[in-house]
């Protein structure tokens, strides 16, 4: 994924499963290979403008109508950037009406306070903000875009302001590596309920306690 996920294991979302009941759990949505952003570690291949073979709005209501029928997962709209799907507010209410638990993997860029508040109207209970440099210079080189940091690190000040769960992801990467320490207490200071660190293969969670 492109921007890390919410973690799941918050709240105790999902007791143990019972005989009979499905082991599906998290269901992390790629809901588009749109993107604001450039990063050098994507595997989405973002691209400029939707592709042609995405779900459209009723299709995606589908999906959700098949998955709330087999189990209740955590949902995790991600992308590409999920904030730059026209419909993505009405996916995030129509699962939040099917019983699902719904997160988003948004980039931070595009969060604006109005739209933090459509978060919270939609039902979505997390949202993930990626930090994968100490700097302005050296996050922006990462997410290749200018301004990437600045919009970062503003997003989880709106989601602070109004109340919106969010956590700090840090994808591990040689260009990075020595700053961890440096991102880490960077992303604690902003107040997450969880910093997440890892690489593609493996990933370690900080609690706030």
């Amino acid at each position: 994924m492109k921007h890390g996920h919410p973690n799941p294991t918050e709240h105790n979302s999902h007791p143990h499963k019972k005989d009979g009941e499905s082991s599906l759990r998290l269901v992390a949505w790629e809901t588009t290979r749109n993107c604001n952003l450039n990063c050098i570690h994507c595997r989405a291949s973002a691209t400029s403008g939707p592709h042609s073979g995405e779900l459209d709005t009723a299709e995606a209501f589908r999906l959700l109508d098949q998955i709330a029928e087999v189990a209740k997962p955590i949902i995790i709209l991600t992308g590409g950037e999920p904030l730059l799907r026209d419909d993505i507010f009405d996916i995030a209410a129509y699962g939040t009406k099917k019983g699902l638990r719904m997160v988003m993997a948004p980039n931070g860029t595009l969060v604006t306070e109005p739209i933090a508040k459509k978060l919270v109207d939609s039902g979505i209970k997390r949202i993930s903000i990626s930090l994968d440099g100490a700097t302005r210079e050296s996050h922006d080189k990462f997410r290749q875009v200018d301004g990437a940091y600045d919009g970062a690190l503003n997003a989880m000040k709106i989601a602070r302001k109004i109340g919106l769960d969010f956590q700090v992801n840090t994808t591990i990467t040689k260009t990075n590596l020595d700053q961890i320490p440096l991102i880490q207490e960077l992303a604690v200071e902003q107040g997450p309920s969880h910093f997440s660190t890892g690489s593609n293969r493996s990933r370690k969670i900080y609690r706030r306690h």
